[in-house]
């Protein structure tokens, strides 16, 4: 896993215990933890993630530190075709 994403998913570790951030939103988070501390794919996470924090951000119930990670998330994590290990 490369430095930006291990930054990113530092960051998520943190907001998860974060009690200024919602119930919902940090649950998702928690899980997302426990999957990487089980040795899960970083990819899969990611897809899981950015779909169900994409649909609290629908609902605009996420938090302005939750936009910010969707969006690195997303970045990082670009889905098909695995072009997030292009190298330009």
């Amino acid at each position: 896993m490369n430095e930006k994403k291990v930054t990113l998913w530092d960051s998520m570790r943190a907001m998860s215990t974060d009690i200024t951030i919602p119930d919902k939103e940090r649950i998702l988070y928690l899980n997302a933890q426990a999957s990487l501390d089980n040795g899960e794919l970083d990819e899969r996470i990611a897809k899981s993630l950015k779909r169900n924090l994409s649909r609290i951000a629908m609902e605009a119930k996420l938090s302005a530190s939750g936009v910010q990670f969707l969006s690195q998330l997303s970045d990082l994590y670009m889905g098909y075709g695995r072009r997030d290990n292009l190298s330009l």
